[in-house]
């Protein structure tokens, strides 16, 4: 259920299930972020017991009929803490509902994950709010602008902003927004092909090694073609076609992890391509695409701040 590799390029898991552990032990464990309580009404053990005792006599009832086994308790012993407590009658029942929600049990503990790292990256109010000024009244949008972040590329006639995060120095986080104006069929642009020309159209022109010999390209080679995924989202209240894949320099000297949004924004009628890139070859990449993934859902225009 847990093992989802991200590909970045190595392959790493978004999460690590810890081994089960003894009742008396969990007083260690009460700080943690993500539990996950599993049994069957039938088991008598001490942890069974503990479980059991977990659910009030309606609970109990529901998970007798077969009529609920998924019980979330939030911040029971720590803030932004989840308790996920799955118990059936036995261990038969138990699998098939493990077998058949398993997708949504992940997704429900990833939603989590990918909302506590959102709201850390706000919380810490080292946002440069003259650079976020400056776009919403020069572009009407802005976007959470990290302390460590600055703008290296500005052009309204490409209508591109390139936002850049150096820290440490042999790691890199990229975040561009481009935008299409006065589009009337903005659904004709819905489609693999013309996102992924568009981004290596892109890229091509602004994310050049200093030597500007080599620059970024979606990597196309069998292995890493595999990892290239366009699926429809909803992006903070729109229908947007999220990308995640691999990048790399055209002569192969570097690659690492992307994820975009393309959306329309019908106040503006204009088309929306978000995008942040990773390069970190030394360190693991899983959070730091999920942490420039939450900044790019930061991203508002001028007409929703107003409103």
């Amino acid at each position: 259920m847990f093992h989802r590799l991200i590909y970045t390029p190595q392959p790493e898991s978004l999460f690590a299930i810890k081994p089960e552990f003894q009742i008396y032990s969990i007083d260690k464990l009460k700080y943690r972020k993500n539990l996950m309580f599993v049994s069957t009404l039938d088991d008598k053990s001490d942890i069974g017991l503990y479980i059991l005792n977990m659910l009030d006599p309606a609970s109990k009832e529901l998970v007798q009929k077969d009529s609920a086994y998924i019980f979330i308790k939030n911040d029971l012993w720590s803030k932004g803490q989840i308790v996920l407590i799955l118990i059936a009658k036995d261990k038969e029942t138990l699998l098939k509902h493990l077998r058949k929600d398993r997708n949504e049990i992940y997704i429900y503990f990833r939603d989590e994950f990918f909302r506590r790292e959102m709201n850390a990256i706000i919380s810490e109010g080292h946002n440069k709010k003259d650079i976020e000024k400056y776009l919403l009244e020069k572009y009407n949008w802005k976007i959470f602008v990290q302390h460590d972040y600055y703008i290296a590329k500005d052009s309204a006639q490409e209508k591109f902003v390139w936002l850049r995060r150096r820290t440490p120095e042999d790691m890199e986080r990229f975040i561009f927004v481009h935008w299409i104006d006065s589009v009337y069929d903005p659904y004709k642009f819905f489609n693999q092909v013309w996102i992924a020309n568009k981004r290596n159209e892109i890229t091509k022109k602004f994310y050049r090694t200093t030597r500007d010999d080599a620059w970024v390209v979606i990597a196309d080679d069998p292995e890493s073609i595999k990892y290239l995924y366009f699926f429809p989202v909803n992006f903070n209240g729109r229908y947007a076609i999220r990308v995640q894949g691999l990048w790399r320099f055209n002569d192969f000297t570097g690659g690492g992890p992307f994820i975009s949004y393309v959306f329309y924004d019908s106040t503006q009628k204009r088309i929306y391509f978000l995008d942040g890139s990773i390069f970190a070859p030394r360190y693991e990449k899983k959070k730091l695409i999920i942490q420039i993934d939450a900044i790019l859902h930061t991203f508002k225009t001028a007409s929703e701040i107003k409103g």
